[in-house]
């Protein structure tokens, strides 16, 4: 028999991707809002398919975000791996101005991504960027 939390993530889960409310999966299953979304990325971390494949338009955050780092950020869609075996990350510490830090947490919240996440997504797109500037001179 599975444990009650075992229990609660897999009906959490079914009621996540019929489309409930952050606010409704906190109502219902009696977490706050930070809850469910820190919840929500615990299921994540374990299973990658539960990333949303669509991206709603830039928020207020993200324009900031894009607008401070002189347009070099464009947020785009997960790449979602198609392989059996999860994605390797290696974990690295960098220092960041505490109001670049806070910007990078909310545009996370926003789109209901972790922070890790985030931040790759940013730094790939970045080097990207400065790859084909590299390429044209």
């Amino acid at each position: 028999m599975a444990k009650p939390k075992q229990q609660r993530n897999k009906l959490f889960q079914e009621d996540w991707q019929r489309g409930l409310s952050n606010e409704d999966l906190g109502k219902k299953y009696s977490l706050s809002l930070g809850g469910v979304k820190a919840l929500k990325q615990r299921l994540r971390a374990k299973d990658s398919s539960l990333y949303a494949e669509k991206r709603p338009e830039l928020s207020k955050v993200e324009k900031e975000v894009a607008q401070a780092s002189g347009g070099l950020v464009k947020f785009a869609s997960p790449q979602v791996d198609k392989s059996t075996s999860p994605p390797i990350h290696k974990r690295a510490t960098y220092y960041l101005d505490p109001e670049i830090i806070r910007k990078i947490k909310l545009v996370a919240l926003d789109r209901d991504l972790d922070t890790s996440a985030l931040v790759r997504e940013i730094l790939s797109e970045w080097i990207s960027q400065q790859v084909d500037k590299s390429t044209k001179t």
